[in-house]
């Protein structure tokens, strides 16, 4: 090859080329690749040493790459330095140059390339966690079951006389429902949670958290709440929204140590913003979007924390302080609800977060707040369940609203009080991962055996364990644990009420509690 065409093909290279001495590894020449890659115009890359522009790691990795005399050497995840102080990750190459005692070094940036592992180690470390939070899910959601369950029981019982008495079972269910929050937590941000959503207001969401916003940001923040009377209406999980709304708060909270304003705005808008951000991935959709704000006037976001503040595990509180699961959770519920975030930020000027969810036009389905307006029934249930503690919950919840409970331990054992059981099953209510035979299965024979009854599934499981076992919430009657009585009474009172609905029956077993 003639010297004018080895030229050309360096300076026009793809990647940076460095011409070194092999001994010092002073730079001989550069090409303008090189010199875009480390930020120094050619004099001033000639005038100095590969050793000032690598990383150590990777300067003494050169060192040793550049014995061999023939083949070439690969060098991956060096850092290339640039005058201010920032680094590119590279990866190298070092061959014999035609010329003796020089080495030819290419340096091709890597930047891609460690993005996309950063995303593969999160994306596992998500999993990682993922299943943990998977596989204690089922036991710890039972005895959370357990615990919420007897506890409100006992919070409506006439024998509850003192006000001590009902605040002590009050500090109990909070416990409880904050332990349910952080299982809740680790797997919505895995994807792993249960959903279950149906057509609800975000001022309604509003109105159902206000009262325990004050108590948790403290008297030292005002909060503001303003709320578009003719926000529109979405599909999602009442629950998750709910948490949604708490950890933007709690986190705006903590961003004003000192005190200050905290508003919290509902409205309509026509279409989600579009920007750089990489968190922001929707424009125009038909219907828009109903939009949840959280503002405070705290300390603002700087540009490098913006970049991870959704990421699992990453916080900017001391050890101790935070789990660097609030914000992550949040992303991932919103996506998980087809939706988008915006953040507007500056550094000492405070943070706004814009939660965008589609609007939908469905009607808006009432469902009873208090534990009093919980309706029962005079029913016949089958219950199932493997767990001796949730069974006895679940069946004092059902006895105490008026219901027939007929109780099994196991699939084999409910089939055979099926078959025994001369008079109507109106319900099977069945757990879902049970020993031998699982729910489904049971629900499957069941179905078979009394066709004019109808099922409701309720579970400890994540969300892809049951559609691994074959039952599609919401698709299916299904309840997730940890639910309360209240709770469960009403999911049961709505599941007979469809039945009957469905299958023309009057209604002549409702009775109220």
């Amino acid at each position: 090859m003639k010297m004018r065409d080895y030229r050309t093909l360096f300076s026009n290279a793809p990647d940076a080329l460095l011409l070194v001495e092999r001994e010092t590894l002073a730079i001989v020449d550069a090409n303008r690749r090189a010199c875009e890659l480390f930020g120094r115009s050619e004099e001033e890359l000639r005038a100095t040493n590969v050793g000032k522009l690598l990383n150590p790691a990777g300067c003494a990795r050169l060192s040793m790459g550049t014995a061999p005399p023939s083949a070439a050497a690969e060098i991956a995840d060096c850092a290339a330095k640039r005058p201010d102080n920032t680094t590119v990750p590279v990866d190298v190459t070092v061959s014999q140059a035609p010329e003796g005692g020089l080495v030819i070094v290419a340096l091709h940036d890597a930047t891609e390339k460690a993005k996309m592992r950063d995303q593969l180690r999160q994306a596992q470390k998500m999993e990682a966690v993922g299943m943990l939070a998977g596989g204690i899910a089922h036991d710890f959601n039972n005895l959370l079951t357990i615990i919420s369950g007897y506890t409100q029981m006992l919070m409506i019982s006439p024998q509850l006389t003192t006000e001590r008495d009902r605040t002590a079972l009050e500090q109990v269910l909070r416990a409880s429902e904050r332990a349910a929050d952080l299982t809740t937590q680790l797997l919505a941000f895995s994807r792993r949670q249960t959903v279950q959503p149906r057509v609800i207001e975000l001022n309604r969401i509003v109105d159902q958290t206000a009262s325990m916003l004050q108590r948790l940001i403290g008297e030292d923040i005002e909060l503001q709440i303003e709320k578009s009377p003719d926000a529109g209406r979405i599909h999602a999980d009442p629950a998750q929204m709910q948490q949604v709304l708490l950890n933007l708060v709690i986190n705006a909270r903590d961003a004003m140590p000192g005190g200050g304003t905290l508003v919290i705005r509902t409205r309509n808008s026509a279409v989600a913003p579009r920007s750089h951000d990489r968190h922001n991935d929707r424009g125009h959709r038909r219907g828009g979007y109903v939009v949840l704000e959280i503002c405070d006037t705290g300390t603002g976001i700087d540009a490098a924390t913006r970049e991870k503040i959704f990421e699992p595990f990453f916080t900017t509180k001391p050890e101790g302080k935070g789990t660097g699961l609030g914000l992550s959770t949040v992303y991932a519920i919103v996506k998980q609800a087809h939706g988008t975030i915006d953040l507007h930020t500056e550094v000492g000027h405070g943070a706004t977060f814009s939660v965008y969810l589609p609007r939908i036009q469905h009607e808006l389905i009432d469902e009873p707040t208090s534990i009093s307006e919980a309706a029962g029934g005079h029913e016949t249930i089958l219950l199932v369940e493997d767990e001796e503690g949730v069974r006895r919950t679940v069946h004092s919840a059902l006895e105490r609203r008026g219901y027939q409970v007929l109780v099994a331990g196991s699939g084999d054992e409910a089939l055979d009080l099926s078959r025994a059981h001369q008079g109507k099953i109106d319900l099977l209510l069945t757990d879902v991962v049970m020993p031998q035979m699982n729910g489904r299965e049971l629900a499957r024979i069941f179905g078979q055996e009394r066709p004019d009854s109808t099922v409701m599934f309720i579970s400890g499981y994540p969300g892809d364990t049951l559609q691994l076992k074959g039952v599609a919430a919401p698709e299916a009657a299904f309840l997730a644990k940890p639910f309360t009585p209240l709770a469960l009474t009403r999911k049961v009172r709505q599941v007979l009420d469809q039945h009957r609905a469905q299958s023309g029956e009057p209604n002549t077993n409702q009775a109220s509690g």
